[in-house]
């Protein structure tokens, strides 16, 4: 028997797919109100906007932030695998998926949730978006799948990126064996850089 809450549960989460529906299907998209019910959908941590998402991900990509951190915390581990070739297809066939910001928060995406695609293929989008993102997403991702050869190549060359690269760099040899990291990191914190020196400590006792 379903109780007084199951159902005050269940009207919310109709309400919220009925409104979300209507926004996104009433051009142009009413951004403030998109956010709105992707942060609704997130603190209910409920997946009946999923669907809805997935087959407007051009519609919504004013509010990719905010659709990344939906997914990010509702998405189950047996849709992975699914939903993952849903993103590939849009990040390589949608027009808009050439913006710096649409592939950013793709990248963002599959780095909180490793389990959408295969390593290799997170790493070729990642490499595909290196001309306008530089290489922070490569590392992060890196670190996430631990492509460990990877990670020892950079300690080379790690001082010729710009800031944000040089720290995702740093951040990603957490990965490394214990031994490997300190004595690396015992290098970088050398650096001039307070900031590169922060996210080396971090690393440090990951």
């Amino acid at each position: 028997m379903i109780n007084e809450e199951e159902l005050s549960s269940e009207a919310a989460r109709d309400a919220l797919m009925e409104l979300f529906v209507e926004c996104v299907d009433r051009p142009p998209l009413h951004l403030g109100l998109a956010r709105h019910l992707l942060r609704r959908g997130t603190a209910m941590h409920t997946a009946i906007l999923h669907n809805i998402v997935f087959k407007n991900l051009q519609t919504l990509c004013p509010a990719l932030r905010d659709v990344t951190k939906y997914l990010s915390k509702t998405l189950p581990g047996k849709s992975l695998h699914a939903r993952g070739r849903e993103l590939v297809k849009f990040f390589e066939e949608s027009d808009v998926a050439i913006l710096p910001f649409v592939r950013l928060w793709i990248l963002e995406l599959i780095e909180q949730k490793p389990g959408l695609l295969p390593s290799a293929k997170a790493l070729e989008m990642a490499e595909s978006s290196a001309s306008s993102l530089g290489i922070r997403s490569y590392a992060l991702l890196a670190r996430k799948y631990r492509i460990l050869d990877w990670v020892r190549e950079q300690k080379e060359t790690w001082r010729n990126h710009g800031d944000w690269d040089r720290r995702a760099i740093i951040w990603s040899s957490s990965v490394l064996p214990a031994d490997e990291r300190s004595h690396w990191l015992d290098l970088v914190q050398e650096t001039d850089d307070p900031l590169d020196r922060a996210v080396a400590q971090l690393a440090v006792i990951q």
